[in-house]
């Protein structure tokens, strides 16, 4: 089955091997950088049913920018390599290539300016994730170190806050 993240994957390889062999380097950079996801968009019960799939390459914007006034040439491009690599596929058949940009957020470090350091604030986070394991395999007492976790654990709070990262870790204290 197509959507199958393993049949998936050799399908992309498959398109990005064509691409090279045809000499398509732009196609090929689009497909190789881009996130890729498969969806069924259409399912037909007519005889033994056919699922009509999509397939989403999420683009970074820069990429997406320069090839935005050539974008349905490009996915027909794409979709008829696609059509090649599954052609063995009788009961599924890709009909939708859709190329979106997508924004990947960078974090701006310098807001946890007074607060911390990108470096304190790794180790902060390696100490927190240390001591939940040493307490809990019995290395270390909950009442040795529950006070120095209860402080770095709400330093390390405020710092994802100050980044708008919602903290992982919902264990503000090691009880519990």
């Amino acid at each position: 089955m197509i959507g199958k993240p393993e049949e998936f994957s050799k399908i992309i390889y498959t398109v990005c091997e064509l691409l090279k062999a045809d000499n398509e380097v732009e196609l090929f950079e689009i497909l190789n950088n881009s996130e890729t996801n498969i969806e069924e968009t259409e399912y037909d019960n007519w005889n033994g049913g056919t699922h009509y799939l999509t397939i989403y390459l999420n683009a970074n914007i820069e990429t997406f920018v320069k090839i935005r006034d050539r974008i349905e040439k490009i996915e027909a491009d794409l979709l008829s390599r696609f059509e090649i690599a599954t052609r063995g596929f009788e009961n599924e058949i890709v009909s939708n290539i859709r190329i979106i940009p997508k924004a990947h957020p960078k974090l701006d470090w310098s807001r946890l300016s007074g607060l911390s350091t990108k470096d304190l604030l790794i180790e902060d986070v390696d100490y927190l994730k240390n001591v939940m394991v040493s307490v809990s395999t019995g290395v270390q007492r909950i009442q040795e170190v529950e006070s120095e976790y209860k402080s770095k654990y709400n330093l390390v709070n405020k710092c994802l806050q100050q980044l708008n990262l919602q903290n992982p870790n919902p264990f503000n204290d090691l009880w519990d």
